[in-house]
């Protein structure tokens, strides 16, 4: 569920104009998108995970 948010959030247009990845009106966020607070912790939490993972 957080990464289709993280995904979906990063993608929109709508929602982070043109610092949306693909900046396409096609990509619409999320009905509960991310913010910029949740999006460092999903990412941090992916990072740690693939660390212990080595």
């Amino acid at each position: 569920m957080d990464q289709s948010r993280f995904t979906g959030t990063a993608q929109s247009r709508e929602e982070l104009g043109d610092e949306a990845r693909h900046a396409s009106e096609k990509y619409k966020p999320p009905t509960n998108p991310m913010s910029l607070n949740e999006a460092r912790a999903f990412v941090k939490s992916v990072i740690r995970a693939w660390i212990s993972a080595l």
